[in-house]
């Protein structure tokens, strides 16, 4: 992608939120470079010049989201002395990049159905950055006797998978929301409290236990 100069910089947030737009509302094949040039209010050959053709667009709107949640779990977890602390503020970094770019979930639904073919190779080493970390969590966490043994790409799997399925499935959610009343379910909970749901429940499942009456880890 070519260089903006500086005042252009809004420019270039409105093309990628308008491409991301329309990539999750269409698909990769669906999308429709007049279709983004008009959600952006640029001119066609404004958005060729300044960002490429369609895959070159796409890349640039994952690119932003990995790299930016990336650095963001890096920074998080680096701080923290104990492995819950950081493994909570790993799920609430992820939930919170989620929140930010709302358009990433439908995006990544889309893609992983598909094969995940358009990946680049630094959106997979981004993907691979938050794994490792996540892995190091556990690993330091079972060393200090407080975590159980997990897998961390299934462990992964689940904190991501959970809030991007949120994320993307309002539609849904306010379907069976409507459906469960009696239940007291809430459609419209920020993804940053789902965020911690998630963290309780991922902590709850790999802490180590004490039965008191045996007094022994369970």
């Amino acid at each position: 992608m070519n260089a903006l100069p500086n005042h252009s910089q809004d420019s270039l947030r409105r093309i990628l939120d308008a491409a991301a737009g329309e990539f999750a509302d269409k698909g990769y094949d669906g999308a429709r470079m007049e279709a983004i040039a008009r959600r952006a209010g640029v001119n066609k050959a404004l958005l060729y010049y300044h960002v490429g053709d369609k895959p070159a667009l796409y890349q640039e709107v994952l690119d932003r989201v990995f790299a930016d949640m990336a650095a963001g779990v890096t920074v998080a977890t680096a701080t923290a002395q104990e492995p819950a602390t950081r493994l909570r503020r790993l799920i609430t970094t992820i939930g919170g990049h989620i929140g930010r770019h709302n358009h990433f979930a439908p995006i990544m639904m889309r893609e992983i159905a598909g094969g995940a073919t358009r990946l680049s190779d630094d959106n997979r080493k981004a993907m691979l950055s938050i794994v490792r970390t996540l892995n190091d969590i556990l690993h330091e966490g079972q060393a200090r006797k407080l975590f159980r043994p997990s897998d961390a790409l299934i462990t992964h799997i689940l904190i991501i998978g959970s809030m991007m399925f949120y994320s993307a499935g309002e539609p849904l959610r306010r379907q069976l929301a409507g459906e469960l009343n009696n239940l007291n379910q809430n459609a419209e909970t920020a993804i940053d409290q789902v965020a911690e749901q998630v963290a309780n429940m991922i902590l709850a499942a790999v802490s180590v236990t004490t039965d008191s009456s045996q007094g022994r880890a369970l």
